[in-house]
């Protein structure tokens, strides 16, 4: 099954279980003409958004995900994240001529937090970003057809 199938279908599963997400319902008053809804305003906190899903999830999310980069990174990011060191230390180390044991931490977004003074300096956001007590490496993807043909 293509990565983004698989993506797609987790996205279903958080889809019809809102409430993975944090989210939950509410009862809305309907307005005096009956054209819409009221919102609670208890149910609001902070900025005043509401949010909604559209009505045909897999059509919305289909066309979306098909060449979303993003995804497939952070795909990519929980696959490595649970790979052991030793395959960590061949797949992305070795190529380079770097040899190491590790142990290698693998970073996503969180670099930015961690490395405050660094950030505004930082232009781009990785692919992939390895840290071992001895080396860093970082990684951009490419396409062999070309940017968009994921």
């Amino acid at each position: 099954m293509a990565w983004n199938s698989k993506v797609l279908d987790v996205l279903e599963q958080l889809y019809w279980s809102p409430k993975k997400l944090g989210m939950r319902s509410m009862i809305c008053a309907p307005t005096e003409d009956h054209s819409g809804f009221v919102v609670p305003r208890d149910a609001v906190i902070g900025e005043p958004r509401v949010y909604m899903r559209p009505s045909n999830h897999y059509q919305y999310w289909r066309d979306r995900i098909h060449r979303d980069e993003e995804l497939l990174n952070q795909v990519i990011e929980v696959a490595v994240g649970i790979a052991p060191t030793a395959f960590l230390a061949r797949a992305f180390f070795t190529p380079l001529g770097i040899e190491t044991t590790g142990p290698i931490e693998v970073i996503g977004r969180e670099v930015r937090a961690r490395h405050v003074a660094l950030a505004p300096q930082q232009y781009i956001q990785h692919d992939g970003f390895y840290v071992a007590p001895d080396a860093i490496v970082g990684m951009e993807m490419c396409s062999a057809a070309g940017p968009g043909s994921w």
